[in-house]
């Protein structure tokens, strides 16, 4: 395999090790490693979503492996990213049966808003990542 282009999917986690040592996509992997396939989550590269891949700017960030542009996230949307990454849908029902992305985030269970709808608490179930 020469070429390996996987940009602008819906890819998270990581990218298996021995992938990122391939003469992949003209040597990019050679010289960038496994961003030569798509840029890790937070970086970004505006041409491909692979190779020379930059820090987004502060204050935006990408969802997904291989991005071509960094994005600002709403907390509904930075909190639902972090329930879907933390595997809510395995918490206790008090915390999966409210954390809807079709409920206003602050009538969620564990998360604290002030007077103008402001995250300024979370309370979150204990974690394993072995579960």
């Amino acid at each position: 395999m020469i070429s390996l282009n996987m940009s602008e999917n819906k890819f998270q986690g990581k990218i298996p090790d021995h992938l990122c040592k391939m003469r992949l996509n003209l040597g990019l992997t050679l010289r960038y490693g496994c961003d030569g396939i798509l840029c890790a989550p937070g970086t970004f590269n505006e041409e491909n979503g692979f190779g020379s891949c930059r820090p987004c700017p502060k204050g935006t960030g990408t969802s997904y492996l291989g991005s071509k542009q960094c994005m600002n996230f709403s907390e509904q949307e930075q909190l639902t990213l972090l329930y879907k990454r933390m595997g809510g849908n395995g918490w206790d029902s008090k915390w999966s049966s409210s954390w809807n992305e079709k409920n206003d985030k602050c009538d969620w269970y564990g998360v604290e808003c002030d007077e103008n709808g402001h995250v300024i608490s979370l309370a979150i179930p204990a974690y394993s990542s072995q579960r």
